[in-house]
């Protein structure tokens, strides 16, 4: 199950994490969020033990979102030891998703 993140936890878990990590930044009552959270979760599913999952809620967390530079809901991010190493704004298709993720493992 993705690691729900805050403002307070997200450097440490991000910083910590051995694995990349795939952040879904969403906001509550977002139709494309809901849309692609299937995607992510069958996603988490494939990729155990390779990639670890995080959630962000954007509209509860809008000074994280900030500082992310996440300006738009969903937002996919990808950090490998702690650094941004890929971003996909907005809705995403599954071979899409694949290809962000295999690119960087």
């Amino acid at each position: 199950m993705a690691e729900q993140l805050h403002s307070e936890t997200f450097d440490a878990y991000i910083q910590s994490s051995t694995q990349p990590v795939l952040v879904d930044f969403f906001r509550d009552g977002c139709l494309p969020c809901r849309r692609i959270a299937p995607l992510v979760s069958k996603a988490e599913t494939e990729y155990a033990g390779k990639l670890a999952f995080a959630r962000v809620n954007i509209t509860t967390n809008p000074d994280l979102a900030a500082k992310q530079e996440v300006e738009a809901a969903p937002t996919l991010v990808l950090y490998r030891d702690g650094a941004e190493v890929a971003r996909h704004r907005g809705a995403i298709k599954k071979a899409e998703l694949t290809a962000l993720i295999e690119a960087h493992l």
